[in-house]
């Protein structure tokens, strides 16, 4: 099955179940709809989209300036959607250029014509209804041509804008409004707006507080009967129908179709170079109907609209680059609030880590219940419903790469069942514990691949975020990641050796050092894993300690002699900037992966004063660390090994020796005690 056919089939599955046009479902509030055919919506900026309210009489009373970030719906044609070179006129709402006489006279004229055509067949198909409501719509759709004809709507706007506001510096077609007054605590507030450059939308008001105003945007019955019109005027033209490529139904096809992004293609138009050299006329490359190609459009239009379908893989639209949208077969619109961002949507965060705080990679709200049983089902708590067994998950990567095009990288369909097998996969191999800064206790989490990308690609800047230094690089690694989280794949191997670099390079990630740690033994741990190999444990275990290992543990041990040591200068007042300076353990971090045997000397020679100290002052602990450095370098040089390997650098082992050990050093005698009973 084609990824055109199931977009097909999913508007159709979302028109079965009351979704589409169904305002009730936007959770956001900015009128985010799956939207009915043949209608656009228009994205306010704040003062770009006005509304004009006419009274009982159609008289223009009052404007209303559409809210930043709100959706504002209307009717249109394929045509006017396509009228990059053409004067196409919107059948009802249209920018001020083609409502206005004084501005562009061929526009009006052709809004003019367009209007009177549209209206005459909407009237007869808000006739069918027998409803006082359709017949308040006809008569508000004959006011507004009215407006239309015997005014000119940037004078009538203009006035409007006066009565209501006061302006400042009119000129022609640019005014400075007043949005708020000076006074003793504030400023004035105010906007200069050109209304020759305004979209124009109407509304109704009614004395009778038992009629229902009329908004273009949320009138169903005028949504219904604009989609009945069009298809009804498709229907005349029967030199036009034939059988539609996606849908296998016979229908009205056409080669013009709309736009996603403003007027960007993800269906090119019938240029010879999209059929020369294979076929002898456009006509041949693709049959697809003017109706499949609006529900493929639409629901694709919807998902990237919406946050809870869509995710920036670069965190920045502005730079127009890949776009994920995903959802569910029987859950189009993500109420399992499922995230690539977060996809075993652990939250709240424990740890205090510099985080992303753009829109893209905010967690949803979990208040739904179907997203509180999807995370008790990731935590098999939880079983799926015989119903949503048969489910399916899908994903699909845009690229929105120029000016007039996108382009369908790639797609990804799979079963439910697979899907929350790898998803438990991905969170059971690639995971490991870190504090809680609440509870103050350890707590398994599996990494965010955000995370995961900023911390293996990524450099600590001067204000302690970690961040790669080009979008492009985030994109692509995110999309080489995306295969181990939900295709069960291996983690890319390089991403493993990079982090791992990263680990040695602690002075680099100084104050992210705490969580490079636990980013670095959740995917070492992960690719240990992968490899068939045993999982390494958080807690320190006496058996199969590899020499890496042994030595991991002696960076941890020298570090704590030299911090005990330092505290205890703290204590008597002798030093109070020890949270500040860096530990001999961190100046020779780097050379003692590289050298271990040779920079262990220098280290312990460093760290001589510091025992010295605690055994003039805390005999116990100086004789507790002597013995566990006596232990390991015995242990280590007793192997059979130890002479060939003594120049090799250190692997991976180093780094779970290194957190078992210190995750020891730090734990009181009552917890271990505790944890042996558990």
């Amino acid at each position: 099955m084609s990824i055109f056919h199931v977009l097909y089939k999913n508007y159709e599955k979302a028109e079965e179940n009351g979704l589409v046009d169904n305002l009730e479902l936007d959770a956001t509030g900015r009128n985010i709809v799956i939207l009915p055919l043949y209608h656009m919506n228009e994205q306010s900026h704040g003062y770009d989209v006005i509304q004009i309210i006419l009274d009982e009489e159609g008289n223009p009373v009052r404007i209303n300036f559409i809210e930043n970030g709100i959706y504002t719906i209307y009717p249109i044609t394929i045509a006017s959607l396509n009228r990059t070179r053409n004067v196409f006129a919107h059948p009802l709402c249209d920018n001020m250029q083609y409502l206005s006489k004084s501005l562009n006279e061929a526009k009006h004229m052709h809004y003019c014509e367009q209007n009177e055509e549209w209206l005459n067949g909407i009237i007869l198909e808000l006739e069918n209804y027998n409803s006082e409501e359709a017949v308040d719509v006809a008569i508000f759709l004959k006011q507004i041509r009215e407006l239309i004809l015997n005014e000119d709507v940037l004078t009538v706007l203009k006035k409007l804008v006066k009565d209501q506001y006061r302006v400042l510096f009119p000129n022609e077609t640019t005014v400075e409004i007043e949005l708020q007054p000076k006074t003793e605590n504030t400023r004035v507030r105010k906007k200069k707006i050109n209304l020759s450059d305004i979209f124009i939308t109407f509304g109704k008001q009614f004395s009778d507080a038992k009629k229902r105003d009329i908004d273009i945007t949320t009138n169903k019955i005028l949504h219904q009967a604009h989609t009945c019109y069009i298809q009804k005027t498709q229907e005349k033209q029967k030199d036009m129908f034939d059988i539609c490529d996606v849908s296998g139904k016979k229908m009205y096809c056409e080669n013009l179709y709309r736009g996603l992004f403003g007027r960007k293609k993800i269906v090119s138009e019938s240029y010879p170079e999209t059929h020369i050299g294979r076929f002898y006329d456009s006509s041949e490359v693709v049959h697809l109907g003017a109706t499949t190609s609006e529900k493929i459009h639409l629901i694709i239009k919807f998902f990237l609209e919406n946050q809870d379908n869509r995710e920036y893989l670069n965190n920045n639209d502005k730079k127009d680059n890949t776009i994920a949208i995903m959802w569910f077969a029987e859950d189009l619109l993500n109420k399992r609030n499922f995230t690539l961002s977060d996809p075993t949507m652990e939250e709240p965060k424990p740890w205090d880590i510099p985080s992303d705080d753009s829109e893209e990679n905010q967690l949803t709200s979990l208040a739904d219940e179907r997203a509180r049983d999807w995370k008790k089902i990731l935590r098999g708590e939880k079983s799926l419903s015989d119903s949503d067994k048969e489910d399916f998950f899908y994903l699909m990567m845009i690229n929105n790469f120029s000016k007039g095009r996108i382009a369908i990288q790639s797609t990804r369909t799979i079963p439910i069942m697979i899907f929350l097998k790898n998803l438990q996969h991905w969170q059971k191999t690639c995971s490991w514990e870190i504090r809680d800064s609440r509870t103050k206790e350890y707590v398994e989490r599996t990494p965010r691949p955000w995370d995961i990308i900023r911390f293996v690609y990524g450099i600590e800047k001067d204000d302690g975020r970690v961040d790669c230094l080009k979008d492009e690089l985030k994109s692509s690694a995110f999309k080489r990641l995306l295969p181990s989280v939900i295709d069960g794949a291996n983690l890319p191997k390089d991403m493993a050796r990079q982090i791992f670099s990263n680990y040695k390079n602690r002075i680099g990630f100084r104050k992210n050092w705490i969580y490079l740690q636990y980013m670095s033994c959740a995917l070492l741990n992960k690719v240990r894993q992968d490899q068939g190999k045993e999982k390494r444990l958080t807690m320190l275990g006496k058996d199969k300690q590899t020499r890496d290992y042994l030595y991991g543990r002696l960076l941890a041990i020298y570090e704590k002699i030299e911090m005990d040591a330092m505290r205890s200068k703290d204590e008597k007042g002798e030093d109070k900037s020890n949270s500040l300076r860096i530990t001999n353990v961190e100046k020779v971090w780097s050379a003692f992966f590289q050298t271990p045997e040779r920079m262990l000397e220098t280290l312990h020679m460093k760290i001589r004063p510091y025992l010295d100290k605690l055994k003039s002052n805390q005999a116990g602990l100086y004789s507790y660390y002597n013995r566990l450095i006596g232990e390991i370098q015995t242990e280590i040089r007793d192997a059979e090994t130890y002479l060939a390997n003594k120049n090799k650098a250190l692997n991976e082992d180093a780094v779970f020796g290194y957190y078992a050990q210190n995750r020891d050093l730090y734990t009181s005698a009552a917890e271990k005690k505790e944890n042996e009973n558990a």
